[in-house]
């Protein structure tokens, strides 16, 4: 209730530089990212916001195999897993090396890897950057069993250093969790469908300081089907579930293992709601989410469109009832409804380089969410409240140019 709205301008610069023949593809992506009024008018000659964002070549040793190395996006199927995290304005890039297979038109295998370390250096692997993985190895499989149906199959083991002090010295060690699952497609002329399921276990990844290695036991559900009603009008219904870690066990044991998925470097933007109140810098490790939603979308013409999704939340494990801890001393969960969220988006198509869009949404959170999101206050009973009479909301225009400079006229 006491915070003010924020307003603020992002712009993302890229240039793009690509060259391809028989024998290899090469690109460059120039990036540079800024929030309008963040540098000095009169900025100096410094390191601002300007980076590589990818910069690999593809080589091919024959018709069937190539190799594909250097900083470059990383991104399959609908991107849970791993995506590109386009909305967000400096997006995610890998330096990793990816062997690419495809055997014929219908089955092709992906083998990537990367070990990152802070420098070159002689001794030592310590690796200290955060936010990202000490090492990552995955297999990656599609196969195209018809024009209707496909099916894809991804395992990855991600490790993440763990560290210990000894009092002497702190020594380090990797930990390594495994994903493995299925993302299955079916489509003919109006309907459109897709289903997922991935399964974590291993070592916890979640931290920096887990020398006692917690298991991993974590699971996520999808389920979505699509109809084109006609020729300008298509829905959406679908189901998300993301396992979580319960508040209110009471059995020790179960505080053995983590028991929320976490879908480690995907598109996350893309789903449970643009307002991204679930896993876009939040949520991981926490209670889970069931998402419920609908999305209807009208093409007004070649160059125009509107949508309107709604969503559905409530937690995939218990919520504590704080309330009832303070009180009692006893862990009762809350109602799992965590609330809903209405978005509204449109685009226009201006020119064949230049695309505008723009989006409201409104979120009608339940105590629950308040909750579990620590909005409380102090109520005159010795107890909390849950935030739920503030509006929460937000609006969004973004204006996209991409020139061809190369191209024939």
């Amino acid at each position: 209730a006491d915070q003010d709205p924020a307003f603020f301008t992002s712009q993302r610069t890229r240039l793009n530089l690509g060259y391809k023949n028989e024998s290899y593809t090469l690109k460059i992506v120039f990036e540079d990212v800024r929030v309008w009024g963040g540098q000095s008018q009169l900025v100096g000659n410094q390191d601002f916001g300007t980076s590589v964002y990818e910069a690999w070549a593809k080589v091919s040793l024959d018709d069937k195999v190539a190799l594909k190395f250097g900083r470059q996006e990383i991104a399959y199927d609908n991107q849970r897993i791993f995506g590109s995290v386009g909305w967000a304005q400096q997006a995610r890039s890998h330096d990793a090396l990816v062997l690419e297979f495809k055997a014929n038109s219908s089955l092709k295998v992906h083998l990537g890897g990367a070990f990152n370390q802070d420098a070159e250096q002689l001794i030592s692997t310590l690796y200290t950057v955060p936010k990202s993985y000490k090492a990552m190895q995955y297999i990656w499989a599609n196969k195209t069993f018809s024009e209707t149906f496909n099916a894809s199959f991804l395992f990855l083991n991600n490790g993440k250093q763990a560290s210990q002090d000894t009092g002497a010295k702190i020594i380090y060690k990797d930990n390594y969790g495994q994903t493995a699952g299925t993302y299955l497609t079916y489509k003919n002329k109006d309907i459109k469908a897709n289903a997922s399921f991935y399964y974590q276990f291993g070592k916890d990844i979640n931290g920096g300081n887990y020398w006692a290695d917690p298991k991993i036991e974590a699971m996520l559900f999808t389920a979505e089907l699509s109809y084109q009603a006609t020729e300008k009008f298509s829905l959406t219904v679908g189901y998300e579930f993301q396992s979580g870690q319960s508040q209110a066990e009471t059995d020790a044991s179960y505080y053995d293992s983590r028991h929320a998925f976490t879908p480690l470097y995907g598109t996350n933007h893309k789903f449970n709601g643009t307002m991204d109140y679930f896993y876009v810098g939040n949520h991981v490790g926490s209670v889970g989410l069931q998402d419920i939603y609908i999305k209807a979308k009208h093409k007004r013409s070649a160059t125009s469109w509107i949508g309107l999704d709604a969503h559905l939340f409530s937690a995939a494990a218990d919520v504590l009832d704080q309330n009832e801890l303070l009180i009692s001393g006893s862990r009762k969960a809350m109602d799992k409804y965590l609330g809903m969220e209405l978005d509204l988006s449109m685009g226009w198509k201006l020119s064949e380089d230049v695309d505008f869009k723009l989006g409201y949404s409104q979120c009608f959170g339940s105590e629950t969410l308040a909750f579990s999101k620590q909005t409380t206050t102090p109520n005159a009973a010795g107890g909390l409240d849950g935030n739920t009479s503030e509006i929460s909301n937000w609006a969004w225009v973004m204006i996209s140019v991409k020139p061809n400079f190369l191209k024939k006229k």
